[in-house]
């Protein structure tokens, strides 16, 4: 069972549900088999880092055709419609390590909220403008 708190799937994890090389899965992605999918990589980034719906992923598996929905609209239900993220529901939803968001946010990619600052220890969490995850999303869609 998947968790529903971690909408997105590393391409390791998509490869284990699908028992597949990279290539393959890399195939499968380039046709526009797998989707909606995702580069979550720093601006810069030599490699990609994907993140691939698991609702896509689910829907390939038992179909072996692609998910009919429209990207944008996925992207808008992966957040809640708060208007403000904290960095830990960030760090799970786009299933990544706390440092990632902090590169995101520190080169811009991602906005932080009028007034918040990156902070750390146990509550050090900050919150970023759903509108920025929106826009990066929008940016970083692959297919």
């Amino acid at each position: 069972m998947l968790n529903p708190g971690r909408p997105l799937l590393t391409a390791d994890f998509a490869r284990s549900i699908l028992d597949c090389s990279n290539e393959h899965l890399t195939d499968l992605i380039d046709e526009g088999l797998i989707q909606p999918v995702w580069n979550i990589c720093t601006p810069g980034a030599k490699l990609r880092e994907l993140r691939i719906l698991a609702a896509g992923l689910l829907f390939y598996q038992t179909t072996q055709r692609p998910l009919p929905a429209d990207p944008k609209e996925v992207a808008g239900d992966i957040f809640a419609p708060d208007a403000l993220i904290t960095t830990a529901t960030l760090q799970r939803v786009l299933n990544c390590h706390h440092q990632h968001v902090s590169q995101l946010i520190a080169l811009k990619s991602l906005t932080l909220a009028p007034g918040e600052t990156m902070r750390r220890g146990r509550n050090g969490f900050a919150k970023v403008t759903r509108s920025s995850c929106l826009a990066f999303l929008e940016k970083r869609l692959v297919i």
